[in-house]
């Protein structure tokens, strides 16, 4: 559940074709902690997202976006659900580039 001040509150979206990542960003103790991981089926899970952003009351999303060789039809469905994230919420969205952070997780 959210903090009773959320306006430092950061929803954060790993994109995936089968899974979303979720996690959350709390920028005043500057901490990041993994929530959870939707299933992706043929669409998007949008009751489960939405649940999520009820839950939290994000001051702003970001999504991870790659932006690598080889990722133009990941990255378009990526601006693709960034696109219907702003459409659907009263929140700003952001994109982040994620190029080679699996690489630097290992």
């Amino acid at each position: 559940m959210a903090e009773l001040d959320d306006s430092r509150l950061l929803l954060a979206f790993d994109y995936g074709t089968r899974r979303l990542g979720v996690a959350t960003a709390n920028m005043t103790t500057r901490t990041a902690s993994p929530l959870t991981t939707l299933r992706v089926d043929r669409d998007l899970p949008w009751s489960e997202i939405d649940r999520v952003v009820a839950d939290w009351r994000p001051a702003q999303i970001v999504v991870g976006l790659p932006a690598g060789e080889g990722t133009e039809a990941v990255a378009a469905r990526v601006r693709s659900f960034v696109a219907a994230l702003e459409r659907r919420y009263d929140v700003p969205v952001a994109t982040v580039d994620e190029t080679l952070t699996s690489v630097a997780a290992l």
